[in-house]
């Protein structure tokens, strides 16, 4: 398998949730094409493409690993540098994760520091007139009702999930309460028996006596 020889056009991150949580997990992918084929472009996830040790154990996949080990070494530098100026904010929404903003409108308020829709929505008039994009207050204003809606959201899922929990343990004491008027029920029902003591004495007949 011949050692490809690429250019690199450029790197991304998409944000999705995990299955079953609000959570974001970043995903960040690389844009390139073979040097002999610009136009033939392809993206793929950058984690995907690090060669991986149990590549190198297996013979089947050792020209994988010989491949996937020169792609990798052209990709990484360029990979770390991007990464070094696109670090991915530590809480907050980022804002290639915000439809309010192109990937080129996020990168200039990347630039002034300005990495989440929080603080875009809490920038300072200082902040506002170093943000050089057109319309930067009507984006701040978008910001601040997008977080308010989602705000909202979350109360409106929060309220219908204790909504949930109170009807299932409602259906829980109820069943409980079933359950124990039956067994009330079949102890009333059942014959009385004679308790714990000593035994009756036999009756005598009067010819005994």
């Amino acid at each position: 398998m011949d050692k490809p020889t690429i250019r690199i056009f450029g790197f991304r991150t998409t944000y999705h949730k995990k299955p079953g949580s609000a959570e974001l997990v970043a995903r960040d992918w690389v844009r390139y094409a073979p040097i002999h084929d610009i136009n033939t472009v392809t993206e793929e996830i950058v984690a995907q493409l690090k060669p991986r040790d149990d590549w190198e154990e297996d013979p089947d996949k050792g020209l994988k690993a010989g491949y996937m080990g020169s792609l990798w070494s052209q990709i990484e530098a360029h990979y770390k540098a991007w990464k070094e100026g696109s670090e991915v904010p530590q809480s907050g929404i980022p804002l290639s994760a915000w439809a309010g903003v192109t990937a080129e409108q996020a990168d200039v308020f990347r630039r002034s520091g300005i990495r989440t829709v929080e603080e875009v929505s809490t920038m300072t008039e200082t902040q506002l007139g170093k943000v050089m994009l057109p319309g930067v207050r009507s984006i701040k204003s978008q910001a601040i009702e997008f977080l308010a809606s989602r705000g909202n959201a979350d109360t409106a899922a929060k309220v219908t999930a204790l909504e949930e929990q109170n009807n299932a343990l409602k259906a829980q004491l109820d069943e409980m309460a079933s359950m124990i008027a039956n067994m009330q029920k079949v102890d009333e029902d059942a014959p009385a028996r004679r308790g714990p003591g000593r035994p009756r004495k036999p009756e005598m007949s009067e010819e005994a006596a």
